[in-house]
């Protein structure tokens, strides 16, 4: 038996526009948002906790607050999946600084930052994550957020049957990423 945990995390943290739900347009009015998820993020999410992983969220925006948010996230769950989630108007500081990302790990009671791994969509996602200490996974449209996931996990060191236990049953499109 070994003493090495059975995935390379402990916690998985997401940027949430570009990343899990589509990016409204700047400006649009918090009543006027309709929340998109991108690549089945639900699912991931769901796949995610199920298999003991810590949720959390880090967004930046100009107005909105934790709860506002998590208002708008409330379709399928995901609001609850999400166990630590702030905003950068609630810690007072946009990406790339770290401040967001250590509240969330704070929150989650999580010590180290090397288990954990911060998936994102833009440069100031990919350096919050290193000034925190924490992995990164790149999101864009020829790598969705599932594919991203388990490619993180293989490339810190999961076998492709752990990676895939994690993330869940890809969809149909995801699957053919993934070469499954």
């Amino acid at each position: 038996m070994t003493d090495q945990p059975p995935f390379p995390f402990d916690a998985v943290v997401f940027d949430i526009g570009g990343t899990l739900v589509q990016e409204a347009a700047p400006g649009t009015p918090v009543d006027r948002l309709a929340v998109t998820y991108l690549d089945h993020a639900p699912r991931l999410l769901t796949a995610l906790a199920a298999a003991g992983l810590a949720l959390g969220a880090v967004t930046d925006t100009s107005v909105m607050t934790e709860a506002v948010v998590r208002s708008l996230l409330e379709a399928e769950g995901v609001t609850t999946l999400l166990t630590a989630l702030v905003t950068s108007v609630d810690i007072g500081a946009a990406k790339p600084d770290p401040a967001g990302i250590v509240e969330v790990l704070r929150r989650l009671a999580l010590t180290d930052a090397t288990r954990v791994l911060f998936v994102g969509d833009r440069e100031v996602d990919s350096d919050a994550a290193a000034a925190a200490g924490c992995a990164f996974a790149w999101v864009s449209v020829a790598t969705p957020v599932s594919v991203a996931v388990y490619q993180a996990f293989v490339a810190a060191g999961a076998s492709a049957a752990t990676a895939a236990s994690a993330v869940g049953s890809p969809s149909r499109g995801t699957a053919a990423r993934l070469g499954a």
